[in-house]
Formats: structure tokens, sequence, C-alpha cells
């Protein structure tokens, strides 16, 4: 849940996609369909906490989480709920603003949740959120329509977020028309040749596991890379 890109393609057409660092001993499922009462949702499972790093509901809502918050944190030996939990809960609430209010953010690990959700049952008019939780508040951003690149706190320095973003912008400045298979490259592929911090990343300890890529024009597609 550590590096993710977000692209407007045109008018409520958008690419969410993001490379998962994690632990290689972290079990996950690929991308399925789930009834959760009486609303269809599309997500990766985590298979040990039973939450998600990314998803969609059928409506349109695409949201991603990371790991961590504005700057590193000390995590705690346990918490109340696991924050992939919370991604499900946030999509397939009915209203996203009342859900930021009302929802018991409790004793659950700093995150970052970037979510593009459709307004007024719009299909071509979207919000773009930036979630962040810091144990004590939730800070919520409005995002403008172009595109981002963020990267998890507890991997990866600012110094290292700054290349990355040297890197995007290299890549959008080279590439002469944008596309789901321009981006999915650029997941696998951008980096100066280090592998502690490229996109595709290996510590030994805790590597890249999966891509997961989705794409709204209307409907939700997406596309899955279990990179083991």
């Amino acid at each position: 849940m550590c590096t993710l890109t977000f692209f407007p393609l045109a008018k409520g057409q958008f690419i969410l996609t993001t490379n998962r660092d994690e632990q290689p001993e972290r079990k996950t499922l690929p991308p399925m369909e789930y009834n959760h009462d009486g609303t269809t949702l599309i997500y990766p499972k985590d298979e040990k906490a039973g939450g998600t790093w990314i998803g969609a509901n059928t409506n349109g809502r695409v949201a991603s989480l990371m790991n961590g918050g504005k700057v590193p944190h000390v995590r705690k030996n346990s918490y109340r709920l696991s924050r992939g939990v919370v991604m499900k809960e946030l999509l397939q609430t009915a209203d996203v603003t009342i859900f930021f209010e009302q929802f018991n953010f409790t004793d659950i690990e700093p995150f970052t949740i970037i979510l593009i959700d459709p307004q007024n049952q719009s299909t071509t008019n979207f919000e773009v959120y930036e979630l962040i939780w810091d144990e004590k508040k939730l800070h919520i951003s409005t995002l403008p329509w172009k595109p981002q690149i963020w990267s998890s706190t507890p991997l990866y320095t600012r110094e290292v977020h700054q290349n990355r973003v040297l890197w995007f912008k290299k890549f959008i400045d080279d590439t002469s028309q944008i596309t789901p298979e321009a981006i999915w490259n650029f997941h696998h592929f951008a980096g100066n040749g280090d592998k502690n911090n490229d996109l595709i990343m290996d510590r030994g300890f805790i590597h890249t596991k999966s891509i997961t890529q989705f794409k709204y024009d209307g409907t939700i597609t997406y596309r899955y890379q279990d990179l083991a």
C-alpha cells in the first residue's frame, strides 16, 4: 500500500494505480466482487485482516489506502480495527461526508486514503479527497483534477518521494498519450536502479508484492498482477 498514482483521462474518466509493498509472507487474494449489505464492491483482499488497500463500488467510487499519515509514526502492538476494514466501510457507505463525520477512527493506525467519489449520482462530476488520519484527527482535503503521486511515509523519506515526483513528471513529459498501459509500465519500471526505493522495491523483509489498477470510464475495470 505504498506507491499510488492518480490520472484523470477525460471528464469523468480516471485511473488509480497502486504498488503494494508488504512482507513477503503476507498472503492476499486477487480482486473479486463481494456483496456488502446489497452493495457490490470489487477489491483484492488481505487474507490476514480481511481488508483491502484498493477497491471500488459499481457506482464509480474508487479508493486506495497507504500506511502512515503526514509523518512517520511509532506503531503500537495492536489496534482496535484494521485500516483495510475502514476501506471496505468507506466504499460501501451511502454518503462519504456523513462517513467522515460519524465513523469512529479511534485506535486505528495512521493512514492516508485517496478517494474519488461521484457527486450527486453523476457519472462525469467527481470529487477527489485526500484523507489523512494521524491517530488524533481526520484531515480532509479536496484535490485538483490533475495527475498526482503519493508514497507511504513509513517506508519512504521526503527526499525519496521528491525523486519519485521527478520520475512522475518526466513520465508525463515524455509520454505522448497517457494510457492505462503506459501508467502500468511506469509502475513497473520507474526508478534509478535502487532496489530499496524504485517503484518496484525489495528490501528483503518487505518488497513490492502486487500492482493493481482501477479504471473508471462509465464502468469499472481493473487489472492486477501478483509479482510473486
